[in-house]
């Protein structure tokens, strides 16, 4: 990996925030006919520390390359931009940033 920061080079090891699709759920409470709607469709329910109820269902993004390069990065939304895994409630324990880049990297 040529020219690539480090933070670049991390998260092309990685990419997890791009491999799950993470939906927060309304309701606070599930009752077990939806939770085994979601299950039945592939997905999982996790509840957050804040009480949250969470859908992750196992669904690359569509522009996800097989070398987990970005085919969109140049015009890629806003909120892939934005996103930094080790403040996502669900992926924070796994970004691999938290574990790899020190304080100012």
């Amino acid at each position: 990996m040529t020219n690539l920061s480090k933070r670049q080079e991390i998260c092309l090891r990685c990419a997890q925030c791009c491999k799950k699709l993470v939906i927060p759920l309304v309701q606070p409470h599930l009752t077990t006919e939806e939770y085994d709607f979601y299950q039945t469709r592939g997905g999982h329910i996790i509840v957050l520390p804040n009480g949250l109820n969470c859908l992750v269902i196992d669904c690359p993004c569509p522009y996800l390359q097989q070398d987990n390069k970005c085919a969109i990065y140049d015009q890629r939304p806003q909120k892939c931009r934005e996103h930094d895994g080790r403040n996502d409630p669900f992926l924070k324990d796994s970004c691999q940033w938290t574990y790899e880049l020190k304080e100012g990297e």
